[in-house]
């Protein structure tokens, strides 16, 4: 028998409490509305990469299933197009993932991909390297537990010149549609600060009980702690001999086990010396008290005991490895600290190298999904457990690589047992261990304590170290079960419920229990969430949670599950089910077993955090969470080869500030503007507007009255929505207008490069509202960042146009929907610095006078930059005006948005678009149309008849192929004809333009 009194002597210093100066980190935090979670099934409102080919939003969407729960998948909101990041981040530098589709084309240090190449020159790319050289493509697809392999293999890292900003770089990047994803590289500071060495007492280790652990396991030498951290005082007598040496590859200078690694004998340096050029060597020393934070995380986890000297490690009879992701030269005053700028790197390495617990004490609020891509990798491909601290902002909010999935996020307690008063707390918190005033290791040969959950994490990543030695055939999930369900389920009680409750995972981790229990890991699978109706969640909808119940460990003896939310705008009708006993790898499905009621007067873009709760006898319950969104302001129109957002505010494409939540506008996936809103205007100066202002923040002027959201009565032939909004934030630049907005994706292979705003502007003032104009601004970037794009004009079609002036470029453009419309268009060239119409550009700034005058100003300037053959960044502002509105009417008009392949493409799709004849708001024409074509087979002209048949009406015919002709029916005699001589041999769809339940007809036409 090992304890604390026979079979071992631990020689501790003593403490001085009274001198004692403890000192927690702040740990950044950020949180931005671009980098908030959703759901998979909201991510059909968001990219199009997920959503039903060919569908949209509404009940009218045939390309999707509405009435079948979506999976819950947690992703990025932004990934369409970045804002601002407030996670700091080296510059000159971003993480990418090329598409699996070009893999052929990439090498080591090589994208050979045509549109990266032009970006290469434009923005100077160097140093372009795979993020994981070693990397390989998986075998297989999922695990045996049935969780997706992660694919490292075609992550880069970029550098450029720190002229340009991160952003603009990403956005270019984001335009090509040649990466799955673009990011910045951030870095994340410790998530604590040393004091001054000073004899200490570890508390911890009677908290935790670890004596009688100890006499269970002292851990075993073939279990390896990856520390990735700030690197670690390899000499100090402390460390020394609990390093996991590499005997395969001495340091001679050759690469000996042919890792890929030169003289890596004792861990490795990932960020090496140079903070401004990233080249690992083979030194995980640290050199200066910048970076003593990995020193000190590395004794509490495994620092040699039983020797006489220091403090006692948790797994003291485990190897660590040090794996150094700060660089030697990175200090930054007052407080020196170094920041890990390669951590996801060094969770690579740790995970290739053999670990089987890795230890991350640092973080921050910059999502990656870099980052979630190398946790799913080290703990599904390699079988390696990452346990992260929670972070040291007393707050609930995101922090990583702590919230990742897969992660045992860890909060921190002090000696009185109960919550430190600096750590997080969430739902993601998986345990807490002791984290503040801790006693270990650091440089240089000496000892201190520190406080943070920067402590309280290696303590649980030793502890999973000493139960690995136990469970040597767990896996990394199985091993979190194991953490979770043994830990002191009283904790929670010893802390303020109001504050803590269910945000400290599930209790404080016990020593013996992590070793000797047998609980059942009973864990939800295939959850997904429905409401029997569009799976968009509004208020009075009820929610309906699914999934199945697997258990991984053993026996249950009673489980149960419980899930609640975050959110007192769900009302539980039925929250949890019994399951009793459960065998081992034994499986239930459970369709429809949890329901919540969404109350009325739910917010809008309200996130909900739901904690699921998994409960047996004898064991500490155990969680897992998942994230919705509630009440959307804002909906995805998809059309076969556009795409865009539609907000309940007058903006298109994105809903916030800095091009963030939502698509973009984008042609066959391809981003093409960075920002397009809603602009209304008197020629007397009044404005009411969506889009960027004079000190480059954002107007939002109109306020929503019904949200964006299908269209009721269906329409069979496209897929619309519907929403009112007024003018009411526009303070005393008010015009006193409510507007109904109706948006189309049209079904018709004709229209498939276009959508449609239609607007009724009702004029609710007492008065008549005089030389009132309306129009969309689009900031397009159809070529890089814009930088090659050029604006005109066709006055004929009334169409403003954008294109990339490089060979094969594209083409986006805006047209007046109504033929009758007087148009305004205004190309503007970003960077010009005038004052008049014809001149002023919006990088100084969109005035509200450059608005009022882009509006009011017809056709002001059709082309930017002026000659023809240069190009530029350039905006365009298309409009209507002006229109007389007496009190109470409406008036009606709306745009066209398109994108081709060229000019006569756009020119193409004006009339097709303009043959969908969607008025009057609230009012869309359904009536049945039949048409009666003779003769048929045709020559040179055919006869029409039908119900709805009117001088001046439009008919769409459309060839095989989808190339649409749209001509006005002639009439001779009484009868309609066209002709169809000029249409080559072939067959023919015939349709009466603007009636959305006119039948098609077929035509042949002979020559």
């Amino acid at each position: 028998m090992f304890n604390q009194h026979k079979s071992m002597s631990i020689t501790l210093p003593s403490i001085n409490k009274q001198g004692a100066n403890y000192i927690t980190c702040d740990a950044l935090f950020y949180k931005t509305l671009a980098l908030t979670f959703i759901l998979s099934f909201t991510s059909s409102f968001l990219f199009p990469a997920h959503a039903a080919k060919g569908g949209g939003p509404g009940k009218g969407n045939k390309g999707a299933n509405l009435y079948k729960p979506v999976p819950v998948n947690i992703l990025n909101a932004n990934n369409a197009m970045p804002g601002k990041y407030e996670q700091e981040y080296l510059p000159g530098t971003v993480i990418i993932k090329v598409r699996p589709e070009y893999r052929s084309s990439c090498g080591t240090d090589e994208i050979n991909i045509e549109g990266f190449r032009r970006l290469k020159n434009d923005y100077g790319f160097s140093n372009i390297k795979k993020q994981y050289p070693n990397a390989e493509i998986p075998a297989v697809q999922t695990s045996p537990y049935a969780k997706p392999f992660a694919d490292l293999s075609l992550i880069y890292r970029l550098n450029f010149s720190a002229k340009e900003s991160v952003e603009e770089v990403i956005r270019a990047l984001y335009a090509t549609n040649l990466f799955t994803y673009a990011e910045p590289s951030f870095k994340y500071k410790h998530c604590a600060t040393i004091n001054d060495p000073d004899a200490a007492n570890q508390y911890h280790l009677n908290i935790l009980n670890m004596y009688a652990a100890w006499d269970i396991s002292m851990g075993d030498t073939n279990v390896v702690i990856g520390i990735v951290d700030s690197g670690t005082d390899t000499d100090h007598p402390d460390l020394i001999g609990n390093i996991k040496y590499n005997y395969l590859d001495p340091i001679d200078g050759l690469d000996n086990d042919n890792d890929g690694f030169i003289d890596n004998f004792r861990g490795w340096d990932v960020a090496g010396s140079n903070l401004n050029n990233i080249v690992g060597d083979n030194d995980p020393g640290i050199k200066g008290r910048n970076n003593v934070h990995g020193s000190h995380v590395s004794g509490i986890a495994a620092a040699a005991t039983n020797n006489g000297t220091g403090g006692a490690g948790i797994a003291y009879k485990c190897k660590f490895m040090p794996v150094k992701c700060a660089a030697d030269n990175d200090s930054f005053p007052p407080n020196f600290v170094g920041y890990i700028i390669a951590g996801y790197e060094g969770i690579v390495y740790a995970a290739d190298h053999g670990c089987r617990v890795i230890n991350c004490s640092w973080g921050g609020g910059g999502y990656s999904q870099q980052g979630q891509d190398v946790i799913t990798y080290a703990t599904i491909n390699k079988n390696s457990l990452v346990v992260c601290a929670a972070g040291n902002d007393n707050s609930t909010a995101d922090f990583y690589p702590a919230d990742f999935d897969g992660v045992v996020s860890v909060a921190a307690s002090n000696s009185a047992d109960v919550a430190a008063g600096f750590t997080n707390h969430n739902y993601k918190v998986a345990v807490t261990a002791p984290g503040e005033n801790i006693y270990s290791t650091i440089f240089d040969n000496v000892y201190s304590y520190a406080s943070g959950t920067s402590m309280a994490s290696p303590v649980v990543a030793g502890l999973a170290a000493l139960s690995f030695s136990v469970h040597s055939n767990y896996n990394p999930e199985q091993m979190r079960l194991q953490l979770m369900a043994s830990s002191d389920a009283g904790f929670g009680a010893r802390n303020p419920a109001e504050t803590y409750t269910d945000r400290l995972g599930s209790g404080r981790v016990s020593a013996p229990a992590a070793l000797t229990m047998n609980p059942s890991g009973v864990v939800m699978r295939n959850i997904s969430a429905g409401d029997h109706n569009d799976n968009v969640f509004q208020g009075g909808d009820t929610l309906y949670i699914s999934g199945a119940f697997l258990n991984i460990l053993f026996p249950s003896q009673s489980s149960g599950v419980k899930i609640y939310s975050n959110s007192a705008y769900l009302i539980p009708v039925a929250d949890s089910v019994m399951l009793g006993v459960m065998q081992v790898n034994e499986v239930r499905s459970a369709n429809d077993v949890f329901k919540f009621l969404v109350a009325p007067n739910i917010p809008d873009d309200h996130y909900v955090s739901f904690n699921i709760r998994i409960s047996d006898i004898g064991q500490s319950p155990y969680r897992q969470t998942f994230d919705m969104i509630f009440h959307p302001s804002f909906r995805n129109l998809n059309n076969r080869n556009v795409s865009t957002t539609i907000s309940s505010i007058g903006r298109i494409g994105y809903v916030r500030d800095n091009a963030t939540t939502g698509l973009g506008f984008r042609y066959k996936g391809k981003s093409m503007a960075y920002e397009m809103g809603l602009m209304t205007a008197t020629s007397a100066g009044k404005l009411a507007n969506t889009v960027r202002n004079a000190a480059n923040g954002y107007d939002q002027d109109f306020a929503y009255l019904q949200t964006v959201g299908p269209r009721t009565p269906e329409w069979s032939g496209a897929d619309a929505l519907f929403s009112i909004f007024n003018d009411a934030g526009a303070g005393d630049q008010k015009i006193g207008v409510e507007i109904s907005q109706t948006s189309i994706a049209p079904h018709n292979a004709a229209d498939s490069n276009l959508v449609i705003v239609n607007y009724v502007i009702k004029n609710t003032n007492p008065d008549t509202i005089r030389n009132y104009f309306i129009g969309l601004f689009a900031d397009f970037d159809v070529s890089s960042s814009g930088a090659q794009d050029h604006a005109d004009y066709d006055a004929g079609l009334k169409l403003g146009h954008v294109h990339d002036t490089q060979p094969g470029g594209v083409w986006a453009g805006i047209a007046n929907y109504k033929i009758t419309d007087s148009p305004a268009f205004n190309a503007i060239q970003n960077n010009a610095t005038g004052s008049t119409a014809t001149d002023f550009g919006i990088y100084d700034g969109f005035s509200d006078a450059e608005k009022v005058l882009a509006l009011t100003s017809g056709t002001a300037r059709t082309i930017a930059p002026a000659a023809p053959a240069n190009a530029g960044d350039v905006g365009i502002v298309c409009g209507a005006g002006p229109f007389t509105i007496a009190p109470n009417d409406t008036i009606s008009t709306g745009f066209i948005i398109i994108a081709g392949q060229s000019l006569e493409s756009l020119q193409a799709s004006v009339p097709a678009g303009r043959s969908w004849d969607v008025v009057m708001g609230n009012t869309l024409q359904s009536e049945t149309v039949k048409l009666t074509l003779y003769p048929n087979p045709a020559a040179d002209k055919v006869y029409i008849s039908g119900t709805g048949i009117s001088d001046g009406s439009l008919v769409n015919i459309c060839d095989a192929i989808g190339k649409n002709y749209t001509t006005a029916l002639q009439k001779s005699g009484g009868r309609y004809f066209i002709n169809t001589d000029i249409l080559p041999t072939g067959l023919y769809t015939v349709r009466l333009a603007g009636k959305g339940n006119a039948a098609a007809t077929k035509v042949s036409v002979r020559h």
